[in-house]
This record gives structure tokens, C-alpha cells and sequence, in this order.
């Protein structure tokens, strides 16, 4: 029996260096070429007209509901085994979550029970792939043209995945990516949309382009976390030592 970790950091030391180094040996003008970089090649990955960097998964998610036609009171349909931030975002911009099982066999979102939850106020759906596991996307997304719900896709944990040949990512109207250490691809943090509609890509670029963020700070916050987390889950570092003294505290 082959034991599957829970969660791994994959990364190498050369890596982390060579990170270090290209960002913070970077101007302001440089690292925004670098990041104008990777929102084109990351487009042309997913198969999507744009991509726009964000901050984290949660800043864009917030971002997205501020730029955009939803309103107070909409309800919004999402898995009910979840990342307690989404409904957390929702409930903060007013709107109302409304959680759909999941199917026992792939942990993802039910499109029958999507059915089911539907009603005159349901503006959106979030559909979460889930470890990897896609949700049924081309079911879901007929129910979404049927309903005229605004179809919106999670692969913060499902980056590079394709359901029926395509990309996720790429099925819905708008799709989230996060880059953590604890995902797929990993960028020391931050996030990224994508979308075919141009004029959700130009109300996001034109919000993320006023932010006004201390890039040094950042950086370096992420590089650090980035390298105690490669450290310390480590398996014989956290098995023996990190695993024992969090029991211990808790």
C-alpha cells in the first residue's frame, strides 16, 4: 500500500533561491513585465482569452464582487464541503450561499441536487475541484445556460486538470487559481482569474492596477513562509518533531 500524503511541499532549494534572486534583483518596472509574463503564458495553459494576476485566490474573489452585476440578496449556489472563506466573501458582499451536496464519489459538487436548490434569486454557482477530482462540467454548465446562472469555476486545487480533453478553467465564466505552496503549481502565494469576457478582464485589470501593494514586504513574506514550509513537512523533520509539538500545544 502506497501511503498519499496530505499535503507535501514540492519545491527545491534551487528553486527557492533562483525565486529569490529574479524577483527581488527586479525593478518596479521589471517585476510587472514578469507578471504581464506569466498572465499571457498562463492564459495560453488553460485555453482561456485572459488571464489577470491577483494577490490571492480570496482578494480576487472579493475584487470580482465588487466589479460586478450581482447584488445584495442573490444567491449564490456552492458545494457544501467548502473552504469556509468562499461563503464567508459571499455573506460579506450580501449575498446569500447556498450550499449543494456533494456526490459520495468524486466529492464534488451534485449537478442533480444543483437542480434541486434552484430559484429566482440564484444569480451564480461556484463549482470546486476538489484534490483534483473534476466537477461534472458539462452537466453543470448546461444547467447554468438553462438557468442563466453565472457560472464560476474553483480550481484553486485542480490547476492543470482537464475534464472530457479541455482545461478546467476554462468551461465557465470566470475561474480562480491560488498558487500557494500547497497547490499544484506553486508561485509562493498569490492567484490568478481567468475568463473569456473582456469586460470582466478589463473591470478586474483596471481594480488590480490601483492597488497600491508593498511588493518588497510581500516578497519577502512569501519567500520565508515558502521555505519554512518546504523545511518543516519535511517527513522525518514533521513525523518526529513539528507533529509532536503542535499535539503538545493544542
Amino acid at each position: 500500500m502506497r501511503i498519499m500524503p496530505r499535503r507535501r511541499v514540492e519545491l527545491s532549494y534551487r528553486e527557492l533561491g533562483g525565486a529569490f534572486f529574479r524577483v527581488f534583483s527586479a525593478g518596479s518596472k521589471k517585476r510587472r513585465a514578469l507578471v504581464a509574463e506569466f498572465e499571457r503564458k498562463f492564459a495560453d495553459f488553460i485555453g482561456a482569452r485572459y488571464a489577470i494576476a491577483v494577490p490571492s485566490f480570496r482578494t480576487g474573489l472579493s475584487f470580482f464582487f465588487d466589479s460586478s452585476d450581482f447584488a445584495k440578496g442573490d444567491e449564490i449556489l456552492l458545494p457544501a464541503l467548502n473552504y469556509h472563506v468562499v461563503p464567508a466573501i459571499l455573506k460579506n458582499k450580501g449575498m446569500n450561499p447556498v450550499f449543494v451536496d456533494i456526490d459520495p464519489e468524486t466529492w464534488t459538487i451534485d449537478p442533480q441536487k444543483v437542480e434541486e436548490k434552484i430559484t429566482d434569486r440564484t444569480k451564480g454557482l461556484i463549482a470546486l475541484h476538489l484534490f483534483g477530482q473534476s466537477c461534472p462540467m458539462a452537466a453543470l454548465r448546461d444547467v447554468c445556460r438553462r438557468h442563466n446562472i453565472f457560472l464560476i469555476e474553483d480550481v484553486a486545487h485542480a490547476c492543470g486538470g482537464r475534464y472530457h480533453g479541455k482545461k478546467l478553467g476554462s468551461w465557465g465564466d470566470l475561474a480562480f487559481f491560488s498558487f500557494g505552496t500547497g497547490k499544484a503549481l506553486v508561485a509562493f502565494g498569490g492567484g490568478m482569474i481567468t475568463t473569456n469576457d473582456e469586460n470582466i478582464f478589463l473591470r478586474m485589470k483596471k481594480r488590480i492596477d490601483g492597488l497600491r501593494l508593498p511588493w518588497g514586504v510581500l516578497s519577502a513574506k512569501s519567500f520565508c513562509g515558502a521555505l519554512a514550509e518546504t523545511v518543516f513537512t519535511r517527513k522525518i523533520l514533521f513525523s518526529f518533531f513539528i507533529y509532536p509539538l503542535a499535539w503538545m500545544i493544542s
